[in-house]
């Protein structure tokens, strides 16, 4: 949704706003997730709820801050009347602890050069007056102090604390069940408290949650710890940890609900393990990976290692089930790699043809789309930069309603634009008889209440809708000059595969005056198809959509 920008209309938080959101985080767990809730989980809820206002509210600041250490004297909050008084509180409630240690890096977090500088510059000789802080902070290393004593130093001339919310462990569990994931957080809430984002109001109940019992929250945390493991070992350069890592994950995992981000994580490790050519155990690890690109990192793994009857068994199993379509397309063009190799014939693979066509145009500050959309406009023709936004867009509202119907796992908070199962072949599966009784509506009746539907809802987030692409004069025109027929052909290709086939789309349409239209894909100089984009030229040439690759030089 657009904002203003003049300042006079910008809505104003209320006093306390993040309070308020944190409590609705706590109540929206508790009604949806009560029965799966530990002992230690609800008692964090009542205590809580059992703070003084100040107190909570001091609380939810510093769990919303980078951490985990902060100085009480540095704690400064208008809309918190006693900060001294609300560090007891959180104290004595068990809600903070105050820290008897200090590691460098948050010593150099915390503290500023003039303060490092005064604790300890009688133990280091000869300090120079513009030394860095980093090199200051080099030097107490060197002092080889405890965290103890790092601690004792930096506050002696002062009675400050250096105090850390408790609970994280529960934090976390609240926040996963509440947003699904592990990377939203409260500024979901401020947000659409701004009218920054608009959510649309689907349904959120009991019987439609993420996770159905506890083994599964755990098998989800399980994940998360892993890759906390897997970045912490790569950080530290700990190549027997990952290893290590990759020999646990390659025994599978049984929550199907969240395989698809096992898989995810299980490629990263593997990739890694190609790169230092732990090829084995790659292999091990995408082999319990029911996605791309695992059976074909397992080909490519095969050939590199000389394995070529392997790597051609694998392009085997690929083409009689191909996953999507980028792993059939390559078994398809790397199976004759493999039998030159083996020295039998090769299979040939057609070159592509598409229909193109090459142009000399004035140079635009805009790029090539946009020379070419004034080139198309000024000989009488409407053109429209689009990329994936018409094709998507169309389907968004033509199919809201089933987007955003009540799938279990589907909607998980208040704060999604997508369900969580959009980039899967799920999307479409665990929604096939609605989606297709909405294209049996839309065959009959065609797409004109497609402009109501723009109306009522525009301004809404929708994954699939583009507004400020999505313009009223695209979307009459659309209406009036795309067949249905083409539409539903290309709607079921990207259901088959949303994550990759949802882009690739070309970049411009046309609609000449004469009538119908046409899909340009751009190339300015030097710039090439991609392979996803020769996989949609295809798809158009074999079922008849005008569409073709257009090549720019400039004059």
């Amino acid at each position: 949704m657009a904002k203003s920008n003049d300042p006079r209309t910008e809505p104003e938080l209320p006093d306390g706003y993040y309070l308020d959101n944190f409590n609705s985080l706590l109540d929206t767990v508790c009604r949806l997730y009560n029965d799966l809730l530990t002992p230690e989980e609800l008692a964090f809820y009542s205590s809580f709820k059992d703070l003084p206002d100040d107190a909570a509210r001091l609380y939810v600041r510093l769990i919303s801050r980078v951490g985990p250490g902060f100085r009480v004297q540095r704690l400064v909050y208008a809309d918190i009347s006693d900060v001294d008084q609300a560090v007891q509180d959180l104290l004595d409630s068990k809600f903070l602890a105050s820290e008897d240690r200090l590691t460098p890096g948050e010593m150099n977090r915390l503290f500023r050069k003039d303060e490092i500088a005064s604790a300890f510059g009688g133990l280091i000789p000869d300090l120079p007056r513009n030394i860095r802080k980093s090199e200051l902070v080099e030097h107490v290393v060197g002092l080889d102090l405890t965290e103890v004593q790092l601690l004792e130093c930096v506050t002696s001339d002062s009675s400050d604390v250096v105090v850390s919310p408790l609970h994280t462990e529960v934090l976390l569990v609240l926040r996963l069940l509440f947003f699904g994931n592990a990377y939203q957080n409260l500024t979901e809430f401020v947000l659409n408290d701004l009218g920054v984002m608009r959510y649309f109001p689907y349904q959120l109940d009991k019987e439609h949650r993420l996770f159905p019992d506890r083994a599964s929250l755990e098998e989800y945390l399980a994940l998360l710890q892993c890759r906390d493991q897997y970045d912490l070992a790569m950080e530290s350069d700990d190549r027997a940890a990952v290893c290590a890592l990759a020999r646990d994950l390659a025994q599978g995992h049984k929550d199907s609900r969240i395989a698809t981000r096992w898989y995810r994580l299980n490629t990263r490790l593997a990739r890694q393990l190609e790169r230092w050519q732990e090829f084995e155990l790659a292999l091990d690890l995408y082999a319990v990976t029911v996605a791309h690109p695992a059976r074909e990192r397992s080909a490519r793994i095969h050939y590199q290692c000389g394995n070529f009857v392997s790597a051609g068994d694998m392009c085997d199993v690929i083409s009689s089930a191909p996953i999507c379509e980028a792993e059939k397309d390559f078994a398809l063009r790397f199976r004759p790699r493999i039998q030159r190799k083996l020295k039998i014939p090769v299979d040939a693979v057609a070159p592509d043809c598409f229909a193109e066509q090459r142009l000399s145009l004035q140079h635009h500050e805009g790029g090539v789309e946009a020379a070419m959309v004034a080139h198309y406009n000024s000989g009488g023709t409407s053109a429209f930069f689009v990329e994936n936004g018409l094709i998507n867009g169309l389907f968004g509202l033509a199919f809201w309603q089933q987007i955003f119907a009540s799938i279990p796992g589907a909607f998980v908070n208040p704060f999604q634009i997508r369900p969580l199962d959009m980039n899967s072949p799920e999307f479409y599966q665990r929604r096939r008889v609605v989606v297709e009784q909405r294209m049996e509506e839309l065959r009959e009746t065609g797409l004109q209440e497609l402009k109501n539907v723009y109306i009522e809802l525009h301004g809404y987030s929708n994954a699939w809708v583009n507004w400020g692409l999505l313009t009223k004069s695209l979307l009459d025109l659309a209406i009036a000059r795309i067949p249905y027929e083409h539409l539903e052909m290309i709607w079921r290709r990207i259901l088959f595969d949303p994550a990759a086939n949802r882009s690739g789309l070309p970049d411009l349409v046309l609609f000449p005056s004469a009538g119908s239209y046409r899909l340009l894909e751009v190339k300015g100089p030097g710039d090439s198809l991609q392979d996803n984009q020769k996989r949609w030229l295809r798809f158009f040439q074999e079922h008849s959509v005008p569409a073709e690759v257009a090549y720019v030089d400039w004059q």
